[in-house]
């Protein structure tokens, strides 16, 4: 079965998760610092060896539901990582993702990839309804 990966984008640093093969659970996995290259090997390899078939991709929307300054350039990401890949992507709505996950985490690197598993886990449950 394949797995999802979800991605907290940043301009300082891309937070990575996937789901079990069941697609019910998120986990964090790793954190990109966002000046690498972060379509290849980070991406790519955990694509490939997690055999990934989806990725949900964090919007970051305001309170009010519009655009912030993050928006526009979480949109080009998203469009760049589904030409590169060819794979699916969803924009998951990601307000408060990064508050959420920075509850008792002072590790910035742990509190993107965690706030990358609260988004995909959010795309999850929401998938079940």
């Amino acid at each position: 079965m394949s797995k999802i990966l979800g991605i907290d984008y940043g301009s300082v640093r891309v937070g990575t998760a996937l789901s079990n093969d069941d697609q019910t659970i998120a986990f964090p996995r790793v954190t990109i610092e966002s000046k690498e290259e972060v379509y290849e090997p980070h991406i790519e390899e955990l694509i490939e060896t997690e055999n990934v078939s989806e990725i949900v991709i964090g919007l970051p929307l305001g309170f009010d539901g519009g655009d912030t300054t993050m928006t526009g350039k979480a949109r080009v990401f998203a469009k760049n990582i589904e030409q590169k890949f060819g794979i699916p992507v969803v924009l998951q709505n990601e307000v408060l993702s990064s508050k959420m996950a920075g509850q008792h985490i002072s590790d910035k690197k742990l509190l993107d990839a965690r706030a990358a598993a609260l988004i995909l886990q959010s795309y999850l449950d929401r998938r079940k309804m």
